[in-house]
């Protein structure tokens, strides 16, 4: 039986408030630059629990919310611990953080935004707990999750995984909680995200806005549609192709990283396309079945039809009255069209691959911001080029957060901390244009000190503007 708005109020209270106290002690408990590694340790056990527990809980997964498969869960699920653990290791986040470097005479002292709410994407569940957790701890920070509805069960089983392990280490099992499985609702999760003190929102457009407008502060993504332009002077089309099909055949294609579209040169096309099918690429020609790809992926032609996201091709193949091999990786279809002139140039969450061949690079650069302006601005795109100039041209034009050079769109061989959760900055209706981190996870107290030889520029001197 539901319960009424009074006995979830009451429910989400005491939840909030559990988390206050959690906070607040582990907080307290770790106040100076030496308690660093304490904290440290919280995080690396949550992490290695993760890894520990991984392959029943992909598993899991996948049975609950029939996206994705087994072996794409399990390394997206390591991924991410690893990488997160990587990312935050020795760094500071307790006590002071910079001790002048940024700025003159200005001591900054790290501070926990309290207690944090956090709505989970059903393509991506388990891996955003693991990230969005570990980084809530490691700046000494509570966090409560709302799970998914096709994927409720598995995340409170997870939540109490991480409980317990935290039990384990000494830390407050609170720090960390979910939403019942009997209690999840929208207006459960819309309780917890105008209770809590920060939130954190991964997931469709609807979802994201909701966190937005709960009156609290947030960040939020915006949507993915991964372009990648290949030039003239690319490098070895057998690395381009493996790392296009390896990427977007993760997971099965629900991975907002993946390569959507990919734009090359007329003459390379051949190339392309031999080398993609070598790499586990099945090829669609038939113009009469990519007319019932559009029907079936967006029956609405808005809207993509829920049914297929993160089916495997063999199975969209049937789907569409095609027989694809069960081993085929992706599909892979030709358009000719730019933008809206498509509805095939639209993010499509399962593992497909478009390509459109360009006349020359600033043509085909045109034609993938189009794509990105009608859907997808802000988010990640990918060049594979040696000519400087021209990926000077693309890094200054093209409108998203993440321009990967010679890389895939997920962009995993480079500097960049790593996340699931991609800021879009205002391209995408978002606050930020760069990974979440750890850092997106504290406040900051700017203690000031005065300097004896600093000098205030006197309003009347106009010499000051030269």
């Amino acid at each position: 039986m539901a319960m009424t708005t009074k006995e979830l109020t009451v429910y989400m209270t005491d939840m909030v408030n559990r988390a206050r106290v959690a906070q607040k002690k582990f907080e307290q408990a770790h106040l100076e630059e030496n308690d660093q590694h304490e904290v440290d340790a919280v995080c690396r056990a949550v992490g290695m629990a993760c890894m520990a527990e991984g392959a029943k809980i992909a598993a899991a997964a996948v049975a609950e919310t029939g996206i994705g498969d087994i072996e794409g869960k399990l390394s997206k699920m390591f991924g991410v611990a690893l990488m997160t653990w990587n990312t935050i290791k020795g760094k500071r986040s307790v006590g002071v953080i910079d001790d002048g470097v940024s700025y003159p005479g200005v001591q900054i002292v790290a501070k926990p935004l309290g207690v944090i709410g956090a709505c989970m994407p059903s393509t991506n569940p388990i891996a955003t707990i693991i990230h969005n957790s570990m980084c809530a701890l490691k700046c000494r920070n509570a966090i409560i999750i709302a799970a998914h509805p096709s994927s409720a069960k598995i995340s409170v089983e997870f939540v109490e995984m991480i409980r317990q392990t935290l039990k384990s280490v000494g830390a407050p099992e609170d720090l960390v909680q979910c939403i019942n499985l009997e209690v999840a609702s929208l207006e459960a999760t819309t309780m917890m995200l105008q209770m809590c003190d920060f939130n954190v929102g991964t997931g469709g457009p609807g979802m994201v806005k909701a966190v937005y407008s709960a009156g609290k502060p947030a960040y939020g993504v915006g949507p993915g549609n991964a372009q990648s332009i290949i030039d003239e002077d690319a490098p070895d089309m057998g690395i381009i192709c493996g790392n296009i099909v390896g990427n977007r055949s993760a997971d099965q294609g629900v991975l907002c990283t993946g390569e959507q579209m990919v734009h090359l040169p007329a003459d390379k096309e051949v190339a392309f396309t031999a080398t993609m099918q070598a790499c586990g690429a099945f090829f669609i020609k038939d113009t009469n079945v990519i007319a019932r790809l559009r029907e079936v992926s967006f029956p609405d032609g808005e809207m993509i039809n829920k049914k297929i996201v993160g089916r495997n091709p063999h199975v969209v193949g049937q789907m569409i009255g095609v027989d694809v091999p069960e081993d085929a990786k992706i599909l892979l279809v030709k358009v000719t069209g730019a933008g809206e002139e498509d509805v095939l140039c639209k993010e499509m969450l399962f593992p497909i691959v478009r390509y459109r061949v360009y006349k020359d690079f600033k043509e085909g650069f045109a034609a993938l911001i189009k794509n990105l302006e009608m859907e997808g601005a802000g988010h990640s795109s990918a060049i594979w080029s040696n000519i400087q100039e021209n990926i000077d041209f693309g890094s200054k034009r093209v409108p998203v957060g993440r321009f990967h050079v010679n890389q895939c769109t997920a962009g995993t061989a480079n500097g960049m901390p790593a996340t699931v959760t991609i800021g879009c900055g205002s391209w995408g209706g978002n606050s930020m244009s760069e990974n979440l981190n750890y850092n997106h996870f504290m406040n900051k107290t700017h203690v000031t000190n005065t300097i004896s030889d600093w000098h205030v520029p006197d309003p009347a001197d106009w010499d000051m503007w030269e």
